[in-house]
C-alpha cells in the first residue's frame, strides 16, 4: 500500500516540490517507520538522495534562521537551506562582455584574460557589440 500522496497531473520534474509539499506534514507528524516507508517510496519517484529529501520534507513549511533572519520556506531549495557558494560580484553588462571577449581570446584562463583584456583594452571597446559597455567598468580592473 502506498503511503506517499502524489497529486494528479503533477508529475513532472520541475514541479517535484509539490510532491514534497503535500507529503511533508505527514512526514513531520508521523513515527519512525512510516517515515522511512514514506522516503523509500518517493526517493526513486522524484530521483533525489533519500538524505536530501528528508531535510526538505523536514524543513517545508518551518522557519528556518538565514543569515540572522527567519524564513518561512514554503519550497523548500537549496538556496533557502544553505549558506554555500558564492555571490555574484560582477553585474550582467560585465558577463556580456566576457562571453564575448573570452572566444576571442581562444577560450584562455582567468589569468590569461585579465592579461589580455589589459593590453588590449583600446581595440576591444572599438568592437560594435562590446561600444556598449563603458571603459570605466569594473572590467579591465
Amino acid at each position: 500500500m502506498m503511503i506517499a500522496v502524489i497529486p494528479k497531473g503533477v508529475y513532472n520534474m520541475s514541479n517535484r516540490y509539490v510532491i514534497i509539499n503535500e507529503n511533508a506534514k505527514k512526514y513531520q507528524k508521523s513515527a519512525k517507520k512510516i517515515k522511512s516507508q514514506l522516503l523509500e517510496e518517493l526517493t526513486p519517484t522524484l530521483h533525489m538522495n533519500r538524505q536530501y529529501l528528508a531535510s526538505l520534507l523536514r524543513n517545508s513549511g518551518k522557519k528556518v534562521f538565514k543569515r540572522g533572519n527567519a524564513v518561512v520556506v514554503a519550497y523548500p531549495t537549496l538556496r533557502e537551506l544553505s549558506k554555500r557558494g558564492r555571490r555574484s560580484v560582477y553585474g550582467r553588462d560585465v558577463e556580456e562582455a566576457l562571453s564575448v571577449i573570452w572566444p576571442l581570446t581562444g577560450f584562455a584562463s582567468s589569468k590569461h584574460l585579465v592579461a589580455f583584456i589589459r593590453l588590449n583594452w583600446e581595440m576591444l571597446f572599438k568592437h560594435e557589440k562590446l561600444s556598449l559597455i563603458s571603459p570605466t567598468s569594473s572590467l579591465g580592473t
